[in-house]
Formats: structure tokens, C-alpha cells, sequence
């Protein structure tokens, strides 16, 4: 398990008898897998109280490449756009009960660059970076 909201919802992933990594939610005592249709490898890594979740999906079995960010909401998945030109891999890591999504993604460079997405009509904003690494965020609405 990754990622809790407020109700005790959680929310990770797991990998099955031939190799493939699939999301899931869990709410005692029922796990749901949770899969981005067309895709072969998920990670479900943050869920706020409305059980929105985000992630990422790839059509690559093993992950490492063709990352997408994704947020879900009853099924529903929403691919997060937005990026620079240029982007590679990107993993959306938390989200707060107001639906803003952080995560991180590749620059051109391959430089991992922090982002923050409060809706789905705004470009992807990067979040000012020290130094030569980068550091998971979890952006929690504060009670």
C-alpha cells in the first residue's frame, strides 16, 4: 500500500502470476484492481476522501518506459496533459481533496522536474527545484 486518504481508502499496486503490475484500491475488506484500459503496467499512488486517484499507466509490461499520469474517478480515467515539449516518463504521486495532483516528470534533458495540476484545462506547472535531485511530494489538504 502507497497512499490513505482521510476514511482509511488505500491505494498501491501489485504484480500478478505472469509479471504484470496492476493498481488497486482497498477498503476492508474488498480490493478492486484498477487499470487504465490498453495499458500492461499500473501504479495507483495517491486517493483523496472523494476516492479520486492518481497514478501511472504505461503499455510497457515492465514500467520503464511511456509512463503516463492519470487521474481516476469511478472508472474513469483522465490522462494528465500539459507537459513540456519534449517530456518523457511521468508519474503523478498524490492528490488533495481540492483534486490538485503533484507528481514529477522527465525534462528533455531526462532532468526529473516536480509538477502541479489543479485542473484538467491547466499546463502542468513546475515547481522550483534546488539542486541536481528531486524529492516525492505528497500534497495533502490540510484539515
Amino acid at each position: 500500500m502507497i497512499g490513505i486518504n482521510n476514511t482509511g481508502w488505500t491505494v498501491g499496486f501489485y504484480v500478478d502470476s505472469v509479471g504484470l503490475t496492476h493498481g488497486f484500491t482497498f477498503n476492508t475488506p474488498t480490493y478492486t484492481t484498477v487499470d487504465a484500459p490498453g495499458t500492461a503496467f499500473n501504479q495507483l499512488l495517491g486517493i483523496n476522501d472523494s476516492l479520486t486517484t492518481v497514478g501511472y499507466s504505461s503499455t510497457d509490461p515492465t514500467g520503464a518506459t511511456l509512463q503516463m499520469s492519470f487521474k481516476e474517478s469511478g472508472g474513469t480515467f483522465t490522462y494528465i496533459s500539459g507537459f513540456p515539449t519534449g517530456t518523457g516518463n511521468n508519474q503523478a504521486v498524490g492528490i488533495n481533496n481540492a483534486g490538485t495532483a503533484v507528481g514529477f516528470y522527465l525534462d528533455s534533458g531526462g532532468v526529473p522536474r516536480i509538477y502541479r495540476r489543479r485542473h484538467d484545462s491547466e499546463y502542468v506547472r513546475r515547481i522550483l527545484q534546488r539542486g541536481t535531485g528531486y524529492l516525492g511530494v505528497r500534497y495533502q489538504q490540510p484539515r
